[in-house]
């Protein structure tokens, strides 16, 4: 095939794969699809060893008064600060907020205490064209922002128009599959498994065709009368 002839295929490729993408869904509608998991989770959710626990105490006075984190350990046990070796596995984040907020305002008047958990084992997944795609620890209510900020955001080739999201939540062998748009602002919570795929855009995907299939068949030290 002369070589115009490759270039034109070539380009034709690119753009079938840059523009191969089906209905988007906003992210509002993908939301409220799972605002019952995402509620649920929330509220049956119980600390496990090895999770890791963000408390946080402000006051009228003083936002932030005190932050500390502190992990599980195997026991199920953790050191808080009123509360040495206290047993943590098996309840939720409200009944061991509410047990921190007695003792806590025992001692520091109207304190008001906020926890959160980053939990030991599960995940969500950048893939493609981000800074720094790869796992990502998911914490409570993380929100798709919060994760594609966390993963450095989005590279200059990155389509922001037509990402993918797969999400397994709730069947792992089946995820269920979005197109979406990243632009909408990515206000939409995460959970466990989920995979956020960011392709080219069209003209990186032509680069990178050329790249592939197209400069690596010659070679350049014969075209230009060098000696291999």
């Amino acid at each position: 095939m002369p070589p115009r002839s490759w270039l034109f295929v070539l380009l034709l490729s690119a753009l079938l794969d840059a523009c191969a993408f089906g209905h988007v869904t906003p992210l509002a509608e993908i939301g409220a699809a799972y605002r019952e998991d995402v509620d649920q989770r929330m509220q049956v959710y119980r600390i496990k060893p090895g999770d890791v626990l963000r408390v946080e105490i402000s006051t009228q006075e003083q936002r932030n008064f005190s932050q500390a984190e502190v992990k599980v350990r195997p026991d199920g046990h953790a050191d808080l600060y009123f509360l040495p070796d206290f047993a943590m596995a098996g309840k939720t984040v409200e009944e061991v907020r509410s047990e921190f907020s007695e003792r806590v305002r025992a001692q520091i008047r109207d304190a008001e205490v906020s926890i959160q958990v980053t939990s030991s084992g599960e995940k969500v997944y950048l893939v493609g064209q981000f800074e720094r795609p790869g796992p990502l620890e998911l914490v409570p209510r993380m929100t798709l922002a919060e994760a594609i900020s966390a993963g450095g955001g989005y590279l200059i080739t990155g389509d922001t128009d037509d990402a993918v999201l797969r999400r397994p939540y709730r069947d792992p062998e089946h995820p269920d599959t979005y197109s979406i748009d990243l632009e909408e602002g990515g206000q939409l919570y995460l959970l466990p498994g989920d995979h956020v795929v960011l392709g080219r855009t069209w003209m990186a995907s032509f680069v990178h065709y050329l790249q592939e299939y197209v400069f690596f068949m010659f070679d350049f030290r014969i075209v230009y009368g060098i000696d291999p």
